[in-house]
């Protein structure tokens, strides 16, 4: 149910476990996310804004960076932490 609203993919939900997101309209500022790249992890953030699922920012943790994510132009998976 949860896996629906929030738009994850996975075989069992649960808090411990990371969920790649497959749309990102359904991410919420705040939302702690993975960022990943052709299999090689970048670094965690937090999402900061998003418009309909196509663009998103995200503070990196630590660095502090605010970085623009664009769906269709980086081969970018992000996981729900």
């Amino acid at each position: 149910m949860i896996e629906q609203i929030l738009g994850l993919t996975g075989e069992a939900w649960s808090l411990t476990d990371r969920q790649r997101v497959d749309d990102w309209a359904y991410l919420r500022r705040g939302s702690q996310v993975e960022v990943w790249s052709d299999d090689l992890f970048l670094y965690t953030g937090y999402v900061d804004d998003h418009d309909d699922g196509r663009l998103l920012w995200v503070i990196e943790i630590g660095m502090g960076c605010r970085r623009l994510l664009v769906r269709d132009d980086d081969p970018v998976t992000l996981y729900l932490i």
